[in-house]
């Protein structure tokens, strides 16, 4: 498979449960720009499996801060760093950010990948999305990961970054609250 298409880009190749050879492409333009040399082995490791998790019929994809942990074995802080110089050198762009959902699960964020068309909708012509590939026009300047790192020794995290997302008083007309009422 990846073979024939050598010419278009570079295969990640693993063997599926039924021996089919599965592949991830990521396209020479992306390996040899600038920002991609520039990127570190985290950032690079992320946008893999960041685009391992892209449906097909999409250009965006989700990847929670807890599955990228087990998947890259990093810790919290340095997957966020990671979130924010992929987004410094264009290869994603925040697509949703995360949130809770209905039922107060959390929501993982989507990242729109600049490599990927929108192959999902076509225009009224019938034409799907092209790439955008953002990150061809990096303006050279280099990340600065110091305001997504942890000072040294410290065991508090910034609370300005981490706000209680669903801020709530005592609510008293829930069916528990009126049962220790009537008691």
């Amino acid at each position: 498979m990846c073979q024939s298409l050598h010419e278009w880009g570079r295969c990640l190749m693993a063997k599926s449960k039924h021996g089919k050879i599965d592949g991830q492409f990521v396209l020479h333009a992306t390996l040899d720009c600038p920002a991609w040399k520039v990127a570190s082995h985290g950032a690079r490791s992320l946008y893999v499996a960041l685009k391992r998790q892209h449906p097909r019929e999409r250009n965006t994809a989700y990847i929670s801060y807890r599955t990228a942990q087990k998947k890259l074995t990093a810790s919290p802080s340095k997957i966020c760093e990671w979130c924010a110089e992929l987004e410094h050198y264009w290869f994603t762009v925040l697509h949703q950010p995360g949130c809770l959902g209905v039922d107060g699960k959390g929501k993982a964020p989507h990242w729109r990948l600049t490599e990927l068309g929108n192959t999902s909708r076509a225009s009224a012509d019938g034409v799907f999305n092209s790439p955008t590939r953002d990150y061809l026009h990096w303006d050279g300047v280099l990340f600065d990961p110091k305001p997504f790192r942890a000072k040294r020794g410290s065991t508090t995290c910034n609370t300005d970054k981490l706000k209680k997302q669903n801020p709530a008083s005592h609510v008293r007309s829930t069916p528990l609250s009126i049962k220790s009422q009537r008691l």
